[in-house]
């Protein structure tokens, strides 16, 4: 198991610290902001384009298919070029690649915003754009991964920055579902698209003029950095040493079952809103607000931990619950209303966990492909269980595939416990 030093050598009991320590550093604290509102935007994004879907498509199994089809057109890029992002990265440089990619979403929703305000939009342009962000994501979490893993110099400090890039996450998914349902309602669709737009602007300044931001800071030779073309070698290489580190492994692990079965159920749920609870936009943000909350307070709950005992932490006990929680909704519908808080808590401790584990255990040449993987799992699984959902969902109905989904879970937990025991 590769271990900082430092590490090996503390206790591994549980320490609380504090959670915004990494915002000393003057450069991640500007990105976190401007990221803050980026991701706001995208939360406004998110809940407009989920519901445009009902509204397009009226009929809910209907709308349940085409939520699954939506999710794969975005799964297929990610999942292609989620394996070679981290190459690519390391090659070009994270600064290029978060500016190519944040530039590209911008023009994504110029254009998303036109097309509601002309109301010209159709499924298929909801399609072409869920495909353009599928190639944006295969990027984003690697490069931004890489970046933070730079420009904080003190490991000790990384539980903090990570945890606090999910703060803002969940953050964003509490108040932007909020906005986006009150701009919608009362100035129309496009003015949420808009702010998306505008979203987009200060975080491409920033990277694109900070004198601080140096793509070339990794301390690695150049030929670790594998300027040849081998680019397969260079992936079976990186799961080789995943497969060798069991913690890291074990988060891998872990993600995908919540990722495939439990994230999925969060994409379908407005239609969930619409079918079984007979509610609409605003019903839909504040269960979706609801969720937030309570991955707030896990992120910040993470990011108050030490570095020991995020490793030695076993997320198999929040899997277990995880699963009990939708079990429940899927025989008590109207429940959604108040397990989503806990769905959001034990959903933002488990994801936090894990990926600071991952970020704490990889060295600096590995991390960009190790976290271009990891991104596959913590985006591509969602997108694929959401398609398998969506068209389950259109022949024996939304419930069921929650009863489905959450019993996966359940025995995932299980098998998870006994297979890392060691």
């Amino acid at each position: 198991m590769l271990m900082n030093s430092k590490l090996e050598k503390k206790d591994l009991g549980f320490r609380l610290e504090n959670p915004f320590r990494a915002l000393k550093n003057s450069l991640f604290f500007y990105f976190w902001i401007f990221q803050a509102f980026s991701l706001l935007g995208n939360w406004v994004d998110y809940t407009l384009r989920q519901w445009l879907i009902t509204i397009i498509f009226t009929n809910p199994n209907y709308a349940s298919q085409f939520t699954g089809n939506f999710n794969l057109v975005r799964f297929i890029p990610s999942l292609v070029l989620s394996f070679f992002s981290g190459i690519i990265i390391d090659r070009v440089g994270y600064r290029n690649v978060l500016i190519v990619i944040h530039v590209i979403d911008f023009i994504n929703s110029c254009i998303i915003t036109y097309l509601v305000y002309t109301n010209k939009i159709n499924g298929f342009y909801l399609l072409l754009f869920a495909f353009i962000s599928g190639i944006t994501m295969s990027f984003y979490f690697s490069a931004r991964s890489t970046f933070i893993k730079n420009v904080i110099k003190k490991e000790a400090d990384l539980t903090s920055a990570f945890s606090l890039q999910g703060l803002t996450f969940n953050l964003s998914r509490v108040v932007g579902p909020i906005i986006g349902a009150f701009l919608a309602k009362n100035y129309g669709l496009y003015v949420g698209f808009l702010f998306n737009t505008i979203s987009f602007i200060p975080l491409i300044l920033l990277l694109s003029f900070s004198k601080s931001i140096n793509s070339n800071e990794i301390d690695i030779s150049d030929d670790k950095v594998g300027k040849s073309l081998n680019i397969f070698e260079d992936i079976k290489e990186a799961f080789r040493y995943i497969y060798r580190n069991s913690l890291i492994l074990k988060s891998f692990v872990s993600i995908s079952v919540v990722n495939f079965f439990g994230v999925s159920l969060v994409s379908l749920l407005q239609v969930f809103t619409k079918e079984l609870l007979r509610g609409n936009i605003s019903n839909f943000s504040v269960i979706l607000s609801s969720l937030g909350i309570g991955a707030i307070i896990g992120a910040l709950f993470v990011a108050s931990l030490n570095p020991e005992f995020v490793i030695k932490f076993k997320e198999e006990i929040l899997i277990f619950f995880y699963g009990v929680f939708y079990l429940i909704i899927s025989f008590f519908p109207f429940s959604v209303y108040y397990l989503m808080f806990l769905i959001g808590f034990m959903q933002s401790l488990l994801f936090g966990i894990c990926n600071n584990r991952v970020q704490i255990l990889t060295d600096s040449f590995h991390i960009a492909r190790v976290i271009s993987f990891y991104s596959v799992l913590n985006i591509s699984l969602g997108l694929l269980g959401a398609f398998l959902g969506g068209n389950i969902a259109y022949f024996i109905g939304l419930l069921l595939v929650y009863k489905i989904f959450s019993s996966f879970i359940l025995f995932s937990a299980i098998y998870i416990f006994f297979l890392f025991k060691k």
